[in-house]
């Protein structure tokens, strides 16, 4: 696994309350909305859901969201993302990262399908992309997050395990898909880079608090 960069997080130690699993289930949402395509809809969600957003990025970036025109963030979500596969600047698809580029419908799109079925979800069809898109990848961990906060001790271990084997393949994932983001010269690549280090760091976040907070938890993530 490709270790987590320490340094792409501004606050060691986020303010209280953002290391619970509700909270970052919420935050997982943010983010999955983040990559998807900013058509009217989705930036004026975003428009919407940003300042109250603020502390929470705040505390992990240093700085809040800052959200770009419509129309130059179409143009640099295209440049980054809506490529052929083979030669996209920052491919979204899990399946690149545990497989090779251009495999967007490898291994990881299948985990996420058995993932999504166990569930009972299913990839939102209005994006049209394969189902180990990063957005549906973060919605995921979101409904997982939810899971594994349950009243239901059976359940909430069941999220707990799936919660670790879906944060695993990210964090294979992430920290390549960041430096492809970085280094691309686009407009309004900022909030990309912000985006995904935002997902980074509550992937770490997330897993700190299941493997710390349940050291007697047998974890078998070959389940």
């Amino acid at each position: 696994m490709t270790p987590f960069p320490p340094s792409s997080c501004a606050v060691s130690e986020p303010v209280s309350g953002i290391r619970e699993l509700p909270v970052l289930e919420n935050g997982f949402q943010l983010l999955a909305s983040m990559f998807r395509y900013p058509d009217e809809p989705i930036w004026q969600a975003l428009a919407e859901t940003l300042p109250a957003a603020e502390l929470f990025s705040s505390s992990l970036l240093g700085r809040p969201l800052s959200l770009p025109p419509r129309q130059s963030l179409e143009q640099t979500y295209t440049a980054l993302f809506c490529t052929n596969p083979i030669g996209l600047t920052a491919s979204p698809y899990l399946s690149c990262y545990l497989e090779g580029p251009g495999r967007i419908e490898g291994g990881g799109r299948l985990m996420i399908q058995q993932l999504l079925a166990v569930e009972g979800g299913v990839a939102d069809p209005a994006m049209k992309e394969p189902e180990d898109h990063l957005a549906t990848v973060l919605e995921l961990a979101g409904v997982l997050c939810r899971k594994a906060h349950g009243d239901d001790p059976a359940e909430a271990a069941d999220g707990r395990i799936r919660l670790l084997q879906l944060t695993d393949t990210m964090l294979i994932m992430l920290p390549p898909f960041q430096s492809a983001i970085t280094t691309a010269d686009f407009s309004c690549v900022d909030f990309y880079v912000d985006a995904v280090t935002l997902s980074l760091c509550l992937t770490v976040l997330c897993r700190e608090q299941i493997l710390l907070g349940q050291p007697e938890c047998d974890v078998d993530l070959a389940r």
